[in-house]
């Protein structure tokens, strides 16, 4: 770590000093005096001498990348992976000199059972990408040290190492059986990821710990009333999910899938749990009439608000589209003479064509009785509909019976 503390403003660095590069284990330190690293920091450092440099630096500062320290800055790696992908930047990073990527992996080994209070998940080895083993001399950060000199690992392998590491400091309260096989769920993810190696007992303990859910949908008439079902699903779901998820009159905490290779379990988080607690109090996943629309325009409001973070709104729409269930959307349009009374009522119609488009088009009531005609049909349907709702439908209904009713 670096011997440096941390502050809140600038330093007023000396003109004439070199800016010297070193990797740390919290990202990548740049100081003007090389003497502040640590020894084993200190191995790494490099001088810089590109002009921009001191420009870069406060740019990336003023936006938020890097941290301002006693006479430098500190990039945190993460920050370094997002620049490595930020367009405004790919002309300027070349001038930290940056290690080449590297397709280094580590390979996993685990330690007693998931129930031991002691089980750990440790790195044994690394291999090169393709399952030769790569013999490291240093890590220092997200850059390791080989016979081939340093490179900067993976955003994957990154995230992987800080998930093993966080578990390695779990607290006493946090060494049980649910909490190892939700966190290993968490970390296999991210290792498959990385194209990490796993031992024997990690390869066959497969845990999902899925975090957000994937809506299906379906519609179709029954009646002449539209119906819509439901269905649930995450990365990696068994092709037996639905079947389990239907057969359990509740949502426990763990779903087991025997498979050839073991047991595959999914752990269920509880704001997932929340989810499908709703959606489970649905009668066969289905939704029919107006509480099908309500469903399809708002699903968060329908499936509470632990669905906001649960379910991608971008996967919802583009699943709504592909199953067709654009809902025509209409307004009050109020055609006004010279001096503002009404002269015609009509309604403009938006039909969905696309998520993000609508076509439309006005049609006038030919007098009145058409209005009041349509104003009593939809009356009778906003009777379904939740009071809030309803109430700014009747809102809209009403002003537009009222400027029908001057037209006459």
């Amino acid at each position: 770590m670096m011997k440096f503390p941390w502050f809140n403003k600038k330093s007023n660095h000396q003109e004439g000093l070199s800016w010297y590069r070193a990797w740390i284990a919290d990202g990548i330190a740049v100081v003007r005096d090389q003497q502040r690293l640590a020894a084993s920091e200190l191995a790494t450092a490099q001088r810089l001498n590109a002009p921009d440099l001191p420009g870069l630096l406060e740019q990336l500062e003023d936006e938020g990348f890097a941290l301002p320290v006693e006479d430098g800055f500190l990039i945190p790696w993460d920050q370094v992976y997002i620049l490595q992908v930020h367009s405004s930047f790919a002309s300027s990073l070349p001038l930290l000199e940056l290690p080449p990527a590297t397709s280094a992996s580590p390979v996993l080994e685990s330690h007693h059972s998931l129930a031991d209070p002691h089980f750990a998940i440790t790195i044994n080895r690394w291999h090169d990408g393709s399952g030769r083993t790569l013999p490291v001399k240093h890590i220092h950060g997200a850059v390791i040290e080989t016979a081939n000199g340093p490179g900067l690992l993976s955003q994957a392998v990154w995230t992987t190492l800080q998930h093993i590491n966080a578990f390695q400091r779990r607290s006493e309260t946090e060494r049980s059986d649910l909490f190892h096989r939700r966190q290993w769920g968490i970390i296999r993810q991210s290792a498959l990821a990385a194209n990490a190696r796993l031992d024997d007992f990690l390869y066959r303990t497969v845990v999902i710990t899925p975090e957000k859910l994937a809506i299906g949908l379906r519609h179709t008439e029954i009646g002449g009333m539209r119906v819509v079902e439901v269905s649930p699903s995450f990365t990696g779901a068994p092709e037996n999910w639905l079947e389990a998820f239907d057969n359990r009159r509740d949502v426990p905490n763990r779903y087991d899938f025997p498979t050839p290779e073991g047991i595959l379990q999914v752990l269920v988080t509880p704001e997932v749990q929340t989810v499908l607690s709703q959606i489970k109090r649905l009668d066969r996943r289905r939704v029919a009439g107006s509480r099908a629309e309500a469903f399809v325009v708002n699903p968060f409001a329908a499936l509470g608000e632990d669905a906001a973070h649960v379910i991608d709104p971008e996967q919802f729409e583009r699943e709504r589209e592909r199953a067709g269930l654009m809902f025509d959307r209409f307004f009050a349009h109020i055609h006004p003479d010279a001096v503002g009374y009404p002269e015609q009522v009509g309604l403009r119609i938006e039909t969905a064509q696309q998520a993000d488009s609508a076509e439309g088009e006005i049609r006038w009531f030919s007098d009145d009785h058409e209005l009041e005609a349509f104003i009593n049909a939809v009356e009778r349907t906003l009777t379904q509909l939740p009071p809030a709702k309803a109430g700014g439908l009747r809102f809209r209904l009403r002003f537009a019976q009222s400027a029908g009713r001057h037209c006459a």
